[in-house]
């Protein structure tokens, strides 16, 4: 049993028939989900297509305002989420480069967290443990740990 999994989504705002309700209704229901990664997209008409043919377009401002209240949300649920971790130790694959803006090893948990640590360059491309101590907005920043009980199954 997994703890604490990771549940992300795709939204589309301001499908043709869309309404301020219907909307609210989204916007509550990712609240109450508490999504951990959320891609929102706007629709765009396309040409001969059976939605560029529907009646009831939103306007593209409505759209653009939907699109950024619902970013909004969906920032603060991963950062609810990525909260959860902190102090706790979480493996993760490091890549093969380091992050560009702060010289960190980087790399993902199996959770799709991303997270930054200090470590040396012969970290790359192995599975390590991290001890997350704070969430910034798009990354964890942690401390290589040791896990012993991952080495003892």
């Amino acid at each position: 049993r997994l703890e604490l999994p990771s549940i992300s989504t795709d939204v589309l705002v301001g499908f043709p028939g869309e309404k301020r309700a219907h909307f609210e209704n989204t916007m509550r229901l990712c609240e109450q989900a508490g999504f951990s990664r959320a891609h929102i997209f706007p629709y765009s008409p396309r040409e001969d297509t059976p939605a560029a043919k529907m009646p009831d377009h939103c306007k593209p401002s409505e759209i653009k305002e939907r699109k950024k209240e619902l970013e909004f949300l969906a920032a603060e649920t991963s950062q609810r989420y990525k909260n959860l971790f902190v102090g706790r130790d979480i493996s993760i694959l490091v890549e093969k480069t380091r992050d560009k803006k702060t010289g960190k090893l980087c790399g993902y948990s199996d959770r799709y967290i991303k997270v930054l640590f200090d470590g040396p360059d012969d970290l790359m491309n192995e599975i390590v443990d991290v001890r997350v101590e704070s969430v910034l907005h798009q990354f964890v920043m942690g401390k290589r740990s040791f896990n012993a009980d991952r080495f003892n199954a």
